[in-house]
């Protein structure tokens, strides 16, 4: 079984012009989709769990790395699907550069992210 078996889905939203120009997402429309496979998802850290007052919310973050070569059509304002949960891309695409290939990609990572509670 290949270390990079897993699929999530990528969703990216439309996007919206303000009265002042500026360009936001828009989630209030159908994003794009995309399937992404061959990819390795895993636990980054455990689960943090936080009190309120009202609730206790349990925070889910995973790594999801390409295979060497493999570069990955994903930005940090992307949402991800993974297992029927929904996610925030957390922070920046890494997209670590191939030393021996100027210009090429060796790999992709990235966090995402989940807020249950």
């Amino acid at each position: 079984m290949s270390l990079y078996s897993d699929t999530v889905t990528r969703l990216r939203p439309a996007e919206h012009t303000t009265r002042g120009g500026d360009t936001v997402p828009d989630w209030t429309a159908a994003p794009d989709r995309l399937d992404i496979g061959g990819v390795n998802v895993q636990p980054s850290p455990p689960p943090t769990e936080q009190a309120g007052a009202d609730r206790d919310l349990t925070v889910r973050r995973l790594r999801v790395l390409t295979d060497r070569g493999v570069d990955v059509d994903v930005q940090a304002t992307d949402r991800i699907e993974y297992r029927g949960d929904l996610f925030a891309v957390d922070g920046d695409v890494d997209r670590w550069r191939d030393s021996s290939s100027p210009g090429a990609v060796h790999h992709v990572e990235f966090t995402i992210v989940r807020a249950e509670g």
